[in-house]
């Protein structure tokens, strides 16, 4: 009995040793996270503008979050391409005709095909719309899809998710 159990233990300890995942996380090229407060990425993701909601991809390899830019909330992004970052760029949201919008907090689903985020589309209210009151108004639920390595333009999740 005790060659079964040391048998299982080692079948144990190698099918544990096997799920470990041994490869390292790049943090966009910045230390790993620790219990003490530190700023993220300066001067590429934290400017001179407000940025906020950094998130990655599941596989982390690709980097999300909004900066306020000319009075717009815009999702940005950068993608690990054969080992190195691209350079930051927005992701457009809404279509051209769009001046002022919001689109923050994103979050990606596990096979990073899909992003939900919280947006106002100001078409809905009227294009002489000013950030201002774009920023009351409350947001709903968006969604893009990316398509061929595209991020598509979003449209709003319908209810019962979004009013």
């Amino acid at each position: 009995m005790s060659k079964l159990n040391g048998v299982l233990c080692a079948l144990s300890l190698a099918v544990i040793f096997q799920s470990c995942d041994t490869s390292t996380t790049s943090y966009f090229n910045q230390e790993p996270p620790t219990n003490t407060p530190k700023l993220f990425a300066p001067s590429a993701v934290n400017t001179d503008s407000i940025e906020l909601n950094v998130v990655f991809n599941n596989s982390m390899t690709e980097i999300f979050f909004s900066r306020i830019i000319a009075g717009s909330f815009i999702i940005h992004h950068s993608e690990m391409v054969d080992g190195s970052w691209t350079p930051i760029q927005p992701i457009q949201m809404y279509p051209d005709s769009v001046r002022f919008s919001v689109a923050c907090d994103p979050t990606i689903t596990p096979d990073g095909k899909t992003m939900y985020f919280l947006g106002v589309d100001p078409k809905s209210y009227g294009n002489d719309v000013t950030s201002e009151v774009l920023f009351r108004i409350p947001p709903d639920i968006y969604m893009s899809q990316k398509v061929n390595g595209k991020w598509q333009l979003a449209t709003k999740v319908e209810q019962p998710v979004s009013t």
